[in-house]
């Protein structure tokens, strides 16, 4: 059992990796984005995007995350993407 409870452990690291790794993808791009807004003279905060990003997210959603736990995440998410956009 106890292996058992190790060798899941390491998946979750390994995921935990990967995410890290697409999180930090997901960063860079903000920061373009971040840059082209700013050429543009754009809004940084656009909820329609944020709520359309949400509504994509729930309707591929397969759990056993619940929608609303999705929508918690990447709220969150986006709050740093603004952080780093500023």
């Amino acid at each position: 059992m106890l292996a058992e409870l190790d060798d899941t452990r390491k998946m979750i690291d390994e995921i935990d990796d990967q995410l890290l790794q697409l999180l930090n993808i997901r960063a860079d791009l903000v920061l373009k984005v971040g840059a082209l807004k700013s050429e543009s003279d754009t809004e940084v905060v656009q909820p329609e995007r944020e709520n359309a990003i949400i509504q994509r997210l729930s309707q591929n959603n397969a759990g056993p995350l619940s929608d609303e736990q999705i929508e918690i995440l990447f709220r969150q998410i986006f709050k740093i993407s603004y952080e780093l956009e500023e």
